[in-house]
């Protein structure tokens, strides 16, 4: 039976098996010449496809969870994690992670052929796989810290291999504890849980400024411009699996809260530099806000192209809840710097019926790309439910920061393509949803100046080149880097003077 190639590959990465095609067709032409009901049976590893399929397992599949749990043999001292590894020379440890990593990594790429010295950005691990292959490695690695932009810093297994067998060498094996009880399962290494605040240049020296994205919560969008700032730089996101769902905030400031207490761990007293890009600017407000209600101060507040700042006068909640993974994957199209790749399968999906988008697209991506783009898509709706409700709860109040800047791009999406330029699918479906949820330069403008505490001087107000996303990119970022430095140049000008 002819099926699509990513189809069986996403089964198969998912723990779903697959029958051989002669034996399919033997089944087939049974059932075809049968006028009995048949019972269909398919190879499943459980215990795989659970993990993989759902976020939590659902009440429905509790039981077959129980009974997966009972079933998995017990792992004795010397299998799994850092202590499969406990015996081995450095010579051997070293070898047996790389093996291990170029199984992995030719999975992702969907390619037998990738060498342990290839460049993974550059033998088809894009953005998407990227993250889902760094998140597969802290599942199998368990214990070992893995930052965010992995990938970046170690660019091939080689380097990879390298990196992690010298931590599974420093790391000593936690004791194993056994433990009888039926369907007990192990709790997790407080330390594999996923970051979420990622590091994102090598400065040392100066006050650090922590970014906050816009939809989609990926702070690797931000790279270009942190290699530019000449201070430390680190990025909020949620990647995948920073908490069960079940546990995601529910309120603009709660998630704030929760951002705080990783800013905290780098830098646990202000004066802070916070600067937020889309959405992420009314999260940094929010920071902000909270920050001086408990007598902390904020030195900078910059705000990177706010579009939705409250009040709100359309559904922005409501306007995402409607998209699908095709307007995600055009989202991401604009944000990260391969997106060529992705706007060239929106191209050939706009030529399909709009009922045919999603699925189309899940048939195209590998699954490691498929898992990351369904984890940004449920993302930015739940973080667009976030900002609708700050109309609710009203914020943590008015802001005091002196240096507010808010850095407009131009407003690109009120304008039709000029005449004899070219827009592709993705820049067409992008820039409609944009028109229809985005605040003009003169309604943001009336909103910081309701946020703006009493006495307090207005906002500096600076052009950027670009579009909205693209001012993060080459070549407009360097133009942006060098309007923050103006900023912070004040802000910390203005401390020394005072």
């Amino acid at each position: 039976m002819a099926v699509q190639k990513n189809t069986l590959q996403r089964a198969k990465a998912m723990g779903v098996g697959a029958l051989s095609t002669v034996h399919g067709m033997s089944i087939m032409g049974s059932l075809l010449g049968s006028s009995h009901c048949v019972v269909g049976a398919c190879p499943v590893k459980w215990s795989k496809y659970l993990r993989s399929a759902y976020p939590e397992v659902p009440p429905f599949l509790a039981d077959l969870e129980a009974e997966v749990q009972r079933e998995a043999p017990k792992k004795q001292a010397g299998e799994g994690g850092q202590l499969s590894f406990a015996g081995l020379s450095a010579e051997e440890r070293l070898q047996a992670v790389r093996t291990s990593l170029l199984d992995m990594a030719r999975q992702v790429v969907d390619s037998q052929d990738l060498d342990a010295d290839s460049a993974l950005l550059d033998s088809g691990m894009d953005s998407l796989s990227g993250v889902e292959f760094r998140n597969r490695l802290v599942t199998e690695f368990e214990g070992i810290r893995m930052p965010n932009s992995l990938i970046f810093d170690y660019p091939n297994v080689n380097a990879l291999s390298e990196f992690i067998s010298g931590q599974l060498g420093d790391a000593a094996p936690a004791p194993v504890v056994q433990d009888d009880s039926a369907g007990a399962a192990a709790a997790p290494a407080p330390d594999a849980r996923v970051e979420l605040l990622e590091r994102l240049n090598e400065r040392t020296s100066g006050a650090p400024i922590f970014l906050v994205p816009g939809a989609g919560m990926q702070a690797g969008g931000f790279r270009s411009l942190a290699s530019l700032l000449p201070v430390p730089a680190y990025g909020l996101s949620w990647p995948k699996g920073a908490r069960p769902r079940s546990e995601w905030p529910s309120s603009l400031a709660e998630l704030s809260d929760l951002f705080l207490q990783e800013i905290m761990k780098v830098q646990p007293t202000g004066p802070y530099f916070f600067a937020g890009h889309s959405f992420g600017a009314t999260v940094c407000t929010e920071m902000a806000c909270i920050v001086e209600t408990r007598g902390e101060q904020v030195s900078v507040l910059a705000l990177l192209d706010p579009r939705s700042l409250p009040p709100f006068t359309v559904d922005i909640a409501g306007a995402f809840a409607k998209t699908g993974l095709v307007d995600s994957l055009a989202l991401l199209a604009q944000t990260v710097p391969d997106g060529s790749k992705y706007a060239t399968l929106l191209q050939e999906v706009s030529q399909l019926d709009s009922k045919e988008h999603d699925a189309t697209v899940r048939r195209s991506l590998n699954p490691a790309a498929l898992a990351s783009l369904e984890h940004v898509h449920e993302t930015t709706k739940w973080y667009s439910g976030l900002l609708q409700g700050v109309a609710q709860d009203k914020g943590a109040g008015k802001l005091r920061t002196r240096q507010v800047a808010v850095l407009h791009a131009a407003e690109s999406w009120r304008q039709a393509p000029a005449e004899g330029t070219t827009e592709s699918a993705a820049e067409a479906m992008v820039r409609t949803f944009q028109a229809a949820t985005f605040q003009t330069d003169a309604e943001v403008a009336q909103r910081m100046k309701g946020q703006r505490a009493k006495k307090m001087p207005a906002a500096l107000k600076l052009r950027v080149p670009g579009t909205h996303f693209s001012m993060l990119h080459e070549p407009h970022c360097a133009a942006l880097a060098r309007r923050l430095c103006r900023v912070l140049d004040e802000a910390t000008g203005d401390e020394e003077a005072a």
